[in-house]
């Protein structure tokens, strides 16, 4: 019988638009939009295009975030 040990979570240094969107449970374009328009830092690292984890922080907490009423 082999004991399973689990990993400690580990937070990532940087995000891609899709992976910032599905940790912050919004729509990828979301994410876009922000880099796109400057609202949001990334980096290009080779071909890839990355947001700095201080960043996405910054940026998300800079948001009102409030729901969607129905019809609206």
């Amino acid at each position: 019988m082999t004991d399973l040990i689990a990993e400690p979570a580990v937070e990532p240094l940087m995000y891609s638009d899709e992976s910032l969107a599905k940790a912050c449970s919004i729509s990828k374009w979301t994410v876009e939009r922000a880099r796109k328009s400057g609202e949001l830092p990334a980096y290009n690292i080779g071909s890839l295009v990355r947001i700095d984890r201080v960043d996405a922080l910054n940026w998300v907490r800079s948001k009102p975030w409030e729901p969607k009423r129905a019809g609206a």
